[in-house]
This record gives C-alpha cells, structure tokens and sequence, in this order.
C-alpha cells in the first residue's frame, strides 16, 4: 500500500461543513490525504457567530457519521428550543416552551437542541487530526491541470503557496472561490439587511423577555431577533428591509447602539432594551445575500451551462453551493448534512483503493470519482432548492407589512407538521 501514491483530497474552507467531511473521511480506511485550506489565521481569528439549533434529519445525522454525537450532547441545550414571537407593541403572538420534547437516550436523535457555533467548531476542530487545517491560506485560484487525459488541480493562494490535488472541495462560504472555476453565479442581496449585536450579562429584565430560547420580534420592515447562548450571552439581530445601498449610507449603524434603536421608532420601550443593553463595541452590519432560486449549482440545472470535463473533480458543499438567508435555520445543518452524503461518495469511489501510479488506473479512478460526485451533487441539490424555497418564504413573512400574522401561522402550521 505505501507504494502507491495517496489521493489528494484538498477542502477549502473550515467551517462547520468542511470540518464534519474531514473528519468523516479520517475514520474511514481510504488511501487518501486529507488537507483543510483556511483563509483565517487561526481558529480564534474571528467570532462564530451566534447558537444555532441541529436537526435530527441532517445535523445531527451527520455528528452521527462523525462519531461525535455524545460530545455534542454534552453541549446542547434542548431548552435552547423554546420559542416566542411579539409585535412592535410586545403583544405575545406565540409562545412554546423548550424542551418540545424529552432529551434522546444515549446515541439517539431528537428535537432539535441549540449549540453554540463556537462550541460546535471547537468539538469538529479537536476531532481532527494534527496539522489537518492549513490556517493562513486564502485561496485564489483553482486550475485544472490536464496530462495524459488525466485531471489534476493547482489551487494557488494569497501567501503564494501552490498545492495539487486529484479532488477540490469548496466548503469555502457564500463568496466561494472554488465556485467560480466551475459557475459564473454568486449570491444576491434578499433585501434585508442584520446588524448584529451582544449583550453580555443581561439584565433580568432582558434576560427574562428573552427567555431560554429564541425572541422573534416582528413590525412590516423593522425586526429584532434575540438567542440565548451559553455563558450568560444573548445575541441580537436588528433585521431593516431596506436597499443595498442603505448601511453603506449609514455608517452610523456600525458604530452607534442609539442609532440602531432610532431604526424602530414607536416600538415599546422595553423591546429597546434588547439594543440599549448590548455592547457597543459588538456591532457588525451586514448584508443578507442568497443563492438565487433555481438554485444554480450544479451547472446542468441551467440550460446552456455544463461543467467541463477537466472539472470533473470538482465540487461544493453548504454556502458555497446554496447560501440561503437564515429564516429557515437550515444552512449549517445543509453544511453538515452535505458533508456526510459527500464522504460516503468519495469512500465509495476510493474502495478498492485506487493504484495513481498507473495513468490507465488514474483514467479510471477519474471516471469513478466524477461519476461519484455527480450522484452527490444531484442528491445535495435536490435537498438544498427545497430549504432555500423554504427560507425564502419565511423571509418574506416576517418582514411582510402584516407580519407577525403570516409568519406566526406558518411557524404553527410547521410545528404541528413536524409533530
């Protein structure tokens, strides 16, 4: 076996998605070598985000595949479920308590539990193996490398580092560069906007609005969305429909928690507080983008564009395929879930494993593992239009001029389908 040479399987991207297909790839028994190419500089380089809330159909399945399951239990919070949603007024339009259901038994799915994103990178991160992750490298280019019919791939990257490999993943985000050797597509504006902020140690009277869960806060254009996390933290998410140009205009939006509050004038006071006790040092504006529908990865989905033969190696996973606002909740559980069909795929092609040494045996293997990563990319499509269908739809609702009234019957209608 140490004769032949390994499969080189390069990953861009360390975020959840990139993380769980590594890992699921190291506890099989395929010869292959398993790089992670990440443009941040350290684990610790920038903030996660907020909590997020893992599926038993696609989350928690792929903890599941990833032989984490138990560690992640260890850190969810099934009370982190509960649920209430309020007018400007802070008339209760909605209120369901969390757990909806009992904890799982020992290495069952259930509910669907919160985690912090933090928590949950930190439990993929120390899965891996020693010098998985090549932190620092921001990915430029990828090239097909094409000798004696057989393809390979140059991916440079900003710190002028050249690496090849025999298959490239992009699990690289919304603004994917490994997209772009294959489609020419990219994200648009869903026409709302977030400006996130933190409270650290709430008050008991925030603490108390907010509950254990989830606060949705819902008035026509004006929303305020508030999570529990751990560690006595609530995050805040001040949604504005507005255009593109709206917080580029504004610069004040990113440095003033007052000017944020005068965004929801006539609100009830005590909703203010959800931005009068957050840190001021906390705020980042941003822009919601999403994949347009029909989703267009993979290129046969649009008529006139199809993947050249010498990128048959290629492909994507989560954001990088199918970014999606995050009415829906779904993006990282689609990361996740995308990693685990993908592993199954490659080690299925890797099985017997491959001799590279041979330009026949090459040919070949290059057939298989394209015809692999076709079948991902039809299954992964068809699951990924029905959730962007799904959280366009909820955007629409909750930012809608009747809203919370549309949204909150939507969100009932789910949860007795989900029963």
């Amino acid at each position: 076996m140490s004769s032949i040479p390994p499969v080189r399987i390069a990953i861009v991207g360390a975020g959840p998605g990139g993380l769980t297909l590594a890992r699921i790839l190291q506890l099989s028994d395929i010869h292959a070598t398993v790089d992670i190419y990440e443009r941040d500089l350290s684990a610790t380089y920038r903030q996660q985000g907020g909590s997020l809330d893992l599926h038993p159909e696609s989350g928690q399945v792929a903890m599941k595949a990833a032989q984490l399951f138990d560690e992640f239990r260890k850190y969810a919070r099934y009370e982190g479920e509960g649920m209430r949603i309020l007018d400007k007024d802070a008339k209760v339009w909605l209120s369901v308590d969390g757990p909806l259901g009992p904890p799982p038994g020992e290495g069952e799915y259930g509910g669907r539990p919160e985690i912090d994103r933090t928590q949950l990178r930190d439990i993929l991160l120390d899965s891996l193996k020693p010098s998985t992750i090549h932190w620092g490298h921001n990915l430029q280019s990828v090239i097909p490398v094409v000798t004696e019919g057989v393809n390979e791939y140059k991916l440079t990257f900003a710190n002028e580092v050249q690496v090849i490999a025999d298959v490239v993943i992009g699990a690289d985000g919304a603004w994917s560069r490994v997209r772009t050797a294959i489609i020419p597509d990219k994200p648009v504006y869903t026409g709302v906007s977030f400006i996130d902020i933190t409270i650290r140690n709430p008050p008991s009277t925030v603490s108390d609005l907010v509950g254990p869960g989830l606060l949705g806060i819902f008035a026509g254009s004006r929303s305020i969305i508030a999570q529990r996390n751990a560690k006595d933290i609530i995050r805040v998410y001040a949604a504005l429909r507005e255009s593109p140009d709206y917080l580029d205009e504004r610069p004040e939006l990113g440095q003033s928690l007052s000017s944020i509050e005068a965004e929801f004038k006539g609100w009830h006071t005590s909703l203010l507080d959800l931005i009068r006790a957050a840190d001021q040092n906390s705020i980042i504006p941003r822009k919601i983008y999403a994949t347009p529908i029909p989703l267009p990865y993979p290129p046969s989905n649009k008529a006139g564009s199809e993947r050249q033969p010498s990128l048959s190696g290629i492909t994507l996973l989560g954001d990088a395929a199918h970014t999606m606002s995050p009415f829906a909740g779904e993006g990282v559980n689609l990361a996740m879930a995308d990693a685990a069909d993908l592993a199954q795929s490659i080690v299925g092609a890797l099985q017997p494993t491959p001799d590279l040494s041979d330009v026949e045996a090459r040919v070949e293997f290059q057939q298989l593992i394209s015809h692999a990563l076709r079948i991902f990319d039809s299954k992964m499509e068809a699951r990924a239009s029905v959730k962007a269908e799904e959280s366009a739809r909820n955007l629409e609702l909750a930012m809608a001029e009747d809203a919370p009234a549309g949204f909150v019957e939507r969100l009932k209608a789910f949860r007795l389908a989900d029963k």
